[in-house]
C-alpha cells in the first residue's frame, strides 16, 4: 500500500547515520566516507562505490568532548561532528572528506587526523580565484587525485564512464529536489518546508539513486493531498546552507505564518543551477559546473550575479514578501555575507528579519513571537 507524505517524512525522520549507513554496509560491503559540507565531489564517490555520506548538524547533539579539542566561538556543527566522533557515533565511517569552503573546515581536517590517525581523512582544495583561466585545470586535477585516492580506498579504478552515470544519477536526484521545491513555490500548503528538510535529511543517509526513488514517491503523494490551503508570508530563508536550522525552529517560522518558499538549506545537495554535462571530460565538466554554474552562497561567490542581486533576483522570482535570515551562531561566511545583503534587500524595499540558533538552543517562543510580528507588519502594515 503506497505511504502518504505524513508516513513518508515521519520515516525518513526516524532515519540514523550510524544504523542507515551501517546496513547499507551489510548489504554491499562497500565503504562509506562522511562529507562535510557544503561542497565536496560525491558524484566520485558514488562511482568508485563508496557511499557519500552527507554529515548535519544533529539538533540537540552534545559538545561535551569536542570543547576540551575546539575552542567555544566555532560553529556547532565542527563541534558536534567531532563530538560525534569521539563518542563513536561515526565509527561506520571509513574516513571524511572535507572542503576548503570556510577556515573551519579547512582546519577540522587536522584535527581530525590528529585524534583519528588510522582513518582516511582528505580535504578538497577550492579554487581561491575561480576567475582565474587555470581554475578549471586547478580543479580537475584535485578532483582526479581524489579519483585515485578513493579508488584505492576501495580496491578499484575509478572509470571515466562510472563517473558520467553517476553525473546523471546525481543530476536526476537535483532534479526531483527542483519538482519538490516547485510545488512549494506553487501551492506552499500542500508541503511544510519542514518536511522537506527531512525529505532533504534523508538523503544523506543513502545512495543518491534510492533518494531519487524516495522523492519520486513523495512527490506522488502529493498528487493526491487534500490539505487546506493556508495564508501567510511568503519568504526566503537564508543562512542555512551548512547546519541545517533545527526542525523546531522551522515549525516555529511556519506556525508563525512565514511560508518558506525558496532556501539554501542543506545547499550541497543541490549544488548545480543547470544539469552537468556528462557526456565528455567528466571531470572536466564536474569543475566547470562549480565554477561557472553553482549557486551563490556566503561560501561561493560569483556566477552569472553577484551575491546580493542573486538574493534578491531569487525573491523576485519567487514572489517571496520577505526574508529570513536564520545562521548558525559563530558561522563566520554567514556573519560576513549579511550586512550587504541586508542593504540590497532595504534598498529594494524587501523587508527582512534575522534569527540565531546554537548548539544549546531549545524552544523557539520568542522567534515565533518575532516571525508573527513580522509577518503581521509585512501583510496589513506594508
Amino acid at each position: 500500500m503506497p505511504r502518504n507524505l505524513e508516513q513518508i517524512v515521519e520515516d525518513c525522520g526516524a532515519l540514523s547515520l550510524g544504523e542507515s549507513v551501517a546496513a547499507w554496509k551489510r548489504e554491499t560491503n562497500g565503504k562509506a566516507i562522511g562529507c562535510f559540507p557544503v561542497y565536496v565531489p560525491e558524484e566520485i564517490l558514488h562511482a568508485g562505490g563508496i557511499l557519500p555520506v552527507g554529515i548535519l548538524g544533529e539538533d540537540g547533539a552534545s559538545t561535551e568532548r569536542a570543547d576540551t579539542r575546539l575552542p567555544s566561538f566555532v560553529c556547532a556543527i565542527a563541534r558536534r561532528t567531532l563530538d560525534r566522533a569521539l563518542r563513536h557515533d561515526l565509527n561506520a565511517l571509513d574516513g571524511m572528506l572535507f572542503p576548503g569552503s570556510c577556515d573551519v573546515a579547512r582546519h577540522l581536517a587536522g584535527i581530525w587526523h590528529r585524534n583519528f590517525p588510522e582513518r582516511l581523512v582528505e580535504t578538497v582544495h577550492l579554487p581561491q580565484n575561480p576567475d582565474s583561466r587555470h581554475s578549471v585545470d586547478f580543479l580537475k586535477g584535485e578532483f582526479d587525485r581524489l579519483r585515485r585516492v578513493f579508488g584505492h580506498l576501495a580496491g578499484v579504478r575509478i572509470t571515466d564512464r562510472q563517473i558520467r552515470a553517476a553525473i546523471r544519477t546525481f543530476d536526476e536526484n537535483r532534479g526531483l529536489i527542483s519538482e519538490l521545491y516547485a510545488v512549494r513555490r506553487e501551492a506552499p500548503w500542500r508541503i511544510r518546508h519542514s518536511e522537506i528538510r527531512q525529505l532533504l535529511r534523508a538523503g544523506a543517509f543513502m545512495p543518491r539513486d534510492r533518494h531519487s526513488g524516495l522523492l519520486r514517491e513523495a512527490l506522488a503523494s502529493l498528487q493526491g493531498g487534500d490539505r487546506r490551503r493556508r495564508d501567510g508570508l511568503r519568504v526566503v530563508l537564508e543562512g542555512g546552507f551548512c547546519e541545517p536550522p533545527p526542525a523546531d525552529l522551522l515549525e516555529a517560522l511556519e506556525e508563525a505564518g512565514c511560508l518558506v518558499v525558496d532556501d539554501d538549506l542543506m545547499q550541497g545537495r543541490r549544488w548545480f543551477e543547470c544539469a552537468i554535462d556528462a557526456d565528455g571530460d567528466p571531470l572536466a565538466s564536474l569543475a566547470g559546473a562549480w565554477l561557472r554554474h553553482s549557486v551563490p552562497s556566503s561560501v561561493r561567490y560569483g556566477g552569472a550575479l553577484p551575491r546580493a542581486e542573486a538574493l534578491v533576483a531569487k525573491v523576485k522570482r519567487t514572489h517571496a514578501g520577505g526574508v529570513v535570515f536564520a545562521a548558525a551562531k559563530f558561522c563566520e561566511p554567514a556573519s560576513f555575507d549579511s550586512p550587504p545583503l541586508r542593504t540590497a534587500l532595504e534598498r529594494e524595499g524587501i523587508p527582512w528579519i534575522a534569527v540565531e540558533y546554537e548548539d544549546k538552543s531549545s524552544g523557539f517562543d520568542a522567534v515565533r513571537s518575532q516571525a508573527e510580528a513580522f509577518v503581521e507588519s509585512s501583510l496589513f502594515f506594508a
